[in-house]
């Protein structure tokens, strides 16, 4: 259970320092990334600024901070270079039909379609 959950959080000034989902149970912490693009599949240097943020919010969190878990979202999917780096880094993700699959099986509403 999440304490909080929060939203396009920015760890400082400036480009690639904002967080799309932003959130902590106790010494856990998740941060996640969310792509709702068509037409092309997250690259590997897409992954690469995820992973930048990762010293950011241990250095805002502090020695509490015990557990990061990273999660990466994307509707068109990733790149097998992607992929690869995602696997070597412990970065979980979910694909369009990943997250309808959970979707479904909680009785709740699909994501929508995109053009």
């Amino acid at each position: 259970m999440f304490s909080y959950v929060w939203h396009r959080v920015r760890l400082g000034a400036g480009p690639g320092r904002e967080i799309d989902v932003y959130a902590g149970a106790g010494k856990e912490h998740w941060i996640a990334e969310c792509k709702w693009k068509t037409g092309s599949k997250v690259s590997e240097s897409e992954v690469e600024s995820f992973l930048e943020l990762k010293p950011l919010v241990l250095e805002c969190e502090g020695k509490g901070l015990r557990i990061l878990k990273m999660w990466y979202f994307s509707y068109s999917g990733f790149t097998p270079e992607a992929e690869e780096l995602m696997t070597q880094n412990g970065i979980f993700w979910s694909e369009k039909q990943d997250l309808n699959a959970v979707l479904d099986m909680a009785g709740l509403r699909r994501l929508p379609e995109l053009r």
